[in-house]
Order: C-alpha cells, then sequence, then structure tokens
C-alpha cells in the first residue's frame, strides 16, 4: 500500500466524531498521495455572485 499501489488507508480511524482529528487524517493522506502538503493559499473562494 502506498506511493506505489497508490492505495492510501487511514492511519488513525477510530469510532469518535472529532472534526480536527479526520481533518488531520485527511491531510496526512493528501500528502502521502501527492508527496506534497496541502496549500490552503491555493484556494478560491466563491461569492455569490460568482455562482450565478
Amino acid at each position: 500500500m502506498g506511493a506505489e499501489s497508490q492505495v492510501f488507508i487511514s492511519r488513525s480511524y477510530d469510532p469518535t466524531t472529532h472534526f480536527e482529528t479526520t481533518c488531520k487524517d485527511v491531510l496526512d493522506i493528501f500528502q502521502r498521495g501527492t508527496t506534497t502538503g496541502f496549500d490552503f493559499t491555493k484556494i478560491t473562494h466563491l461569492s455569490l455572485e460568482d455562482q450565478e
């Protein structure tokens, strides 16, 4: 599993519903899959007017 197979499994799956834990896990999977951290500065935001 991993970069060679392109199969990435959560390392911290647990029955809790802690949003912060889930977000950290998603970012970890993203980094392992792309070999780079997620860049939040590249997110674009749409206003209600942009959706017309």
